[in-house]
Parts: structure tokens; sequence; C-alpha cells
């Protein structure tokens, strides 16, 4: 068995991300760079419909609410990151949330062991997924009617409130830059680091790139399958713990609809389902941007129920926007051939 901390360097050179050529610098690659136009276009149109969003307090207050999507979209990524999909990461945040707003407040040793067990539940899944070959696609449906029951036991309407120490940690006041800014790159820098510095992140992304290499290099799927859903149930917890301070309460049922946003943000963001690439600060850039679209259309005074509908408008312009680069790219490099 491989060292945790050396990968072998044939299953390097698997997962390795191969040096830009003369046509990529010209051009660079779609993933990342469609989020980021986004968010610049969807800043830009907030800051010309409400000027006072542009000061520290305003976007402190805007970006807010983007927290709990920024990290519930990066377990997702994690989550792809090994060619699975989550479908019930939304009840999931939804349960953490209802645990903190309840039993966290009381007694913090017992808050802290229910998302303790939310992280090994996911262990669990990922071991059922590697071990009996079910999809994940099943397993997580199925889990997220687990998280639902156990969520309305606990707490059958909304309610709850947050901790006093959860409250001050992330609603802090910053000089210039709104304390938001610095959670999310903080995410964003942290996934980066995990996934492409990490030596063992190259493991976590052959899972889902090049297993055959994986297992020629000695490691083991089961473990590193189990490590991908560890660290994706931390970033649930880290989600429900700010779903309850933006929010001050609980309620399960709101954060349903994260499952199908944190889809259409981590696409995108720049991730491929097939596994193996994904990229933390396009995902957050999306997450984001997804979440600012929201408050654009009600400055416009667009009703609520149209939000979904623009957002997968959104979603088929950025996707046409990365098969048009994806396209240039392809035709340029067949020039130079």
């Amino acid at each position: 068995m491989t060292m945790l901390g050396t990968p072998p360097a044939d299953l390097v050179d698997a997962t390795a991300v191969p040096r830009p050529t003369k046509l990529k610098r010209r051009l660079p690659s779609s993933g990342g760079w469609t989020a980021g136009a986004l968010l610049v276009v969807v800043a830009v149109v907030t800051g010309v419909l409400r000027p006072a969003t542009v000061s520290s307090m305003g976007a402190s207050l805007l970006l807010g609410p983007a927290l709990p999507l920024v990290f519930a979209s990066l377990a997702q990524m994690v989550i792809i990151l090994v060619g699975d999909f989550d479908l019930g990461i939304g009840y999931a945040v939804g349960l953490v949330n209802v645990f903190t707003a309840t039993a966290l407040t009381t007694d913090v040793w017992l808050g802290a062991a229910l998302m303790i067990a939310m992280v090994l539940a996911y262990v669990a899944m990922g071991a059922i997924v590697e071990l009996f070959h079910v999809p994940a696609i099943v397993v997580t449906l199925g889990a997220s009617f687990i998280w639902l029951g156990v969520g309305l036991t606990v707490q059958p309407t909304p309610g709850g409130t947050a901790a006093g120490w959860l409250e001050t940690a992330t609603n802090g006041t910053w000089p210039v830059i709104p304390e938001p800014v610095y959670i999310m790159a903080a995410g964003a820098l942290a996934s980066w680091w995990l996934l492409r510095r990490w030596r063992y992140g190259v493991v976590l992304r052959a899972l889902g790139n090049n297993r055959a290499a994986l297992e020629n290099s000695g490691w083991s799927p089961v473990w590193t399958r189990l490590g991908a859903y560890a660290l994706a149930g931390a970033l649930v917890d880290i989600a429900g713990l700010l779903t309850t301070s933006v929010t001050t309460s609980a309620d399960i049922n709101a954060s349903a609809t994260l499952t199908l946003i944190t889809f259409a943000v981590v696409v995108v963001g720049g991730c491929r389902f097939q596994g193996g690439i994904v990229v933390p600060a396009g995902v957050v850039c999306a997450a984001v941007a997804f979440s600012l679209l929201a408050s654009v259309l009600s400055f416009m005074n667009v009703t609520a129920a149209w939000n979904t509908a623009v957002e997968g408008l959104v979603l088929v312009a950025a996707v046409g926007a990365k098969w048009l680069i994806e396209g240039f790219r392809r035709y340029f490099r067949s020039r130079e051939a």
C-alpha cells in the first residue's frame, strides 16, 4: 500500500493536467472562466440597480445568504470529483441546520456529536456505493428521505435559534472587505489546496478520472471513496452551520432547493460529471452569481416564481458559452496541427 503522502509517479502522470500549449495560453479553458464572467456581470447589474450594495455593509448583507450555497456546492463538487452525484444534499444541509438551531444551542457537545454523525453517515453512503456497487444516485436519493424524516422528527415545524457564538463568528464587521468574502475565499483556497496541492488530492481525482491507474498504483478505491465522502460530509456540516447563522432559525424544507441549484453551480463552475475534473474557484464564483441573481430579480420586481426559470436560462447560456469556447479551442488546435 502506498504511503498517504507520496502518490506514485504513474498515478501522478495519469491525473496530472497537461502543460498549457500556445493555443491554450491564447484562448484559456472555459473551466471557471464562465463562472467568473457571470459573477462580474451579475455583480455589476446589482450595483447599478442598488448602489447601496457597493458599500461594505451592503455587500455583507447581500453576500451572507450565498454562504450556505457556496459550501453545499463545494460538497457536491467533491462527490462529483469521484464520479458520483448527491441527490440528497439539500435535505442533508437542512438536517444539520436543524441540529445547529436546536441541539447545538443547548448542548455544544451533543451538537458536535450530531455533526460528526452526519460525516459518518456520508462515509456509510460511500461504503454502500463502493462495496455493494449501488449507484450513488439511488443511495443519496434514499438518504434524502432519511434526512427529511429525522429533521421533521427533531423539529416538526420551523423554529429554533442560532447560538450566540455562531452569530458572532459569522457576522463580524471587517473594514473594506465584508466577512462573507473572507469565508468564501477560505473555502475556495482550502478546496483548491486539498484537491490540487495536497498529494492525496491526486488520489481523489484519480478515482473519478482513472480508476485503473489508482488500483494499479496500490491505492484502495474503497478508502479513497470513503475519504471523499467524509470531506463532503464535513462541507455539508459547514453549510448547515452557515444556514443557521444566516436565517437564525431552522426549517429542513427550506434547504430542499439546494440540491438542484448545486448541480447548476458545479456545471457553470467548470466541473465535469465524468469525474476527476473540478474547479473550486469556479464553483464558488458560480454559487455567488446564482445567489446574487435572485437578488437582481427581486430588485427588478420580478416575481419569485420566475427565479427557477431564469436560473435555467442562465445555466443554458453559460453551458452554451463554454461549448463555444471549447469549440474554438478545438478548431484552432486542429489548424495548428
